[in-house]
């Protein structure tokens, strides 16, 4: 973009936003390498972010995807702490034909971890899609939540989580 300036003067800001947009996606494009998929099943995908940017719908999403790559899903529901999201979870697992697993509201997010785990081997599952209460740096309990349910993970199958996606 600096080379670009300096051959003249950009004085339209669309202009400006389409350079930027263009050498972004230009710089994304070259370091993006694709998900991981580990050799042995199930592949695990733990979801984080702060509130409200759409986690729950990317793994729907993803768990669409994938099932059309003839991937068996699973989804675990272990945003015990927002209203509603165990049932939007659900909602979302019936509308793409995916297993859901999940507990009551309020429940210990580390055992629906667990019981999703136990669930992804017994039942022959290729991929284990991890959804997460949102959380912010400062939330320290959320923060504490998040590393016990790292720590259920790899504990319970060597290497994973596969991918951290933010």
């Amino acid at each position: 973009m600096a080379k670009r300036k300096a051959r003249g003067r950009i004085s339209d800001p669309q202009r400006i936003k389409d350079i930027l947009k263009d050498e972004c996606t230009k710089i994304l494009a070259e370091s993006s390498q694709g998900l991981y998929f580990s050799e042995a099943a199930p592949t695990v995908y733990l979801m984080v972010g702060v509130n409200g940017v759409g986690k729950t719908t990317t793994i729907a999403k993803m768990a669409h995807m994938f099932k059309g790559e003839n991937k068996k899903v699973m989804i675990s529901a272990a945003d015990t702490f927002r209203a509603a999201a165990i049932e939007q979870m659900e909602n979302w697992g019936d509308r793409v034909e995916v297993e859901v697993v999940s507990h009551h509201r309020g429940a210990d997010p580390g055992a629906v971890v667990f019981d999703s785990l136990k669930a992804a081997r017994s039942r022959g599952s290729d991929l284990l899609l991890i959804d997460t209460a949102g959380r912010m740096h400062t939330s320290h309990n959320l923060v504490a939540e998040m590393v016990k349910i790292k720590k259920v993970i790899a504990k319970n199958l060597e290497g994973a989580p596969h991918e951290v996606l933010l």
